[in-house]
């Protein structure tokens, strides 16, 4: 059991170790940072167009967050199982983390409300075990 990860369904194990491959992999690349007193801003007004982009980085609650977009968690996910599924057992772990009446979080980027599945870097720390 310890070999495999923990004591979860397979594709569960997988979805978490392709989360965490995909903050360790692409966390500088593929995510906006946003910051600020609101997190609602860029990092910065010169800051380049994201290629391919996978979600934001933010705080939330004192811990790095990594907001997924729909599109950058199906990729992600892609061929892990069914999409669906997938979210709402990660949502029951805690690992996606819910918002107040929807399982995607809505943040105002740009003057514009993204919706967004967002995951705690510790919900997916190499340590914790599901």
């Amino acid at each position: 059991m310890s070999q495999r990860g923990g004591s979860g369904s397979q594709e569960i194990l997988t979805a978490i170790i392709a989360l965490r491959e995909a903050i360790e992999t692409h966390g500088q690349a593929r995510f906006q940072r946003l910051h600020g007193t609101d997190d609602h801003v860029f990092e910065s007004i010169d800051s380049h167009p994201i290629r391919d982009l996978l979600g934001y980085r933010f705080d939330l609650q004192g811990d790095a967050a990594w907001g997924f977009t729909s599109s950058g968690l199906k990729e992600v996910l892609r061929g892990v199982g069914d999409f669906q599924t997938l979210v709402g057992s990660l949502v029951e772990l805690g690992t996606v983390r819910r918002g107040s009446d929807r399982v995607q979080i809505g943040k105002k980027i740009g003057g514009e409300k993204r919706w967004l599945y967002v995951v705690l870097d510790s919900s997916v720390s190499k340590g914790e075990q599901h």
